[in-house]
């Protein structure tokens, strides 16, 4: 019988990436996608940790490949360890490393083990647009996520460029918050960018 997971509430927050450290550990097409999402995040200088790097994951990876699992050192408080596609002796033994390092952690495909989850992500230049369902459907969040980028096309980068540069100006200018709100969604409102 599949094993649901209980209603939990979250924190979504962004995390800026310079101030942050991620690491991928495991193996296939999972550890790969955990790695495209956390470099389109901004992390740079990403290790990998892969007991059997396949040719994808070890060309992604590049020099940041390290064969083998992690180490306590490895990690630390508060770093962002993604797991994918471990045997699961080889995924307790990180969990357990992670834990004691005060690391937080994401295992793909088992929301009932994760510190933390990825939501679906549509990205805009500087927009970013989360969906999430704290792991309990994902194929839900997917779905939203598709109609999120048809409702929110690629001129949405410009949008908001535009945007940020009429607030810099009318913040500069001396324009209380109140003002530039008002401003703001006039500007939005006369350039017809949201239906």
């Amino acid at each position: 019988m599949a094993k649901f997971l209980k209603a939990c509430p979250m924190l979504p927050v962004q995390i800026v990436p310079e101030k942050a450290k991620a690491l991928i550990v495991g193996n296939g097409t999972g550890a790969l996608a955990q790695l495209a999402a956390v470099r389109a995040a901004g992390f740079v200088d990403v290790p990998v940790f892969a007991s059997k790097p396949e040719r994808a994951l070890a060309h992604e990876a590049g020099p940041g490949l390290k064969v083998g699992l992690p180490a306590i050192a490895d990690m630390g408080p508060g770093a962002l360890v993604f797991i994918a596609e471990l045997p699961i002796e080889e995924l307790e033994t990180v969990i357990g490393l992670a834990k004691a390092s005060g690391a937080l952690v994401n295992v793909r495909d088992a929301a009932d083990l994760c510190d933390f989850h990825m939501p679906a992500l549509v990205r805009r230049g500087d927009l970013l647009l989360s969906v999430s369902t704290g792991g309990r459907a994902p194929a839900i969040a997917a779905l939203i996520r598709r109609w999120l980028e048809q409702k929110f096309g690629q001129s949405w980068a410009a949008w908001l460029s535009e945007a940020a540069g009429a607030r810099d100006g009318w913040r500069s200018a001396g324009a209380p918050a109140a003002e530039v709100i008002a401003r703001t969604e006039e500007l939005v409102s006369e350039k017809g960018w949201l239906p």
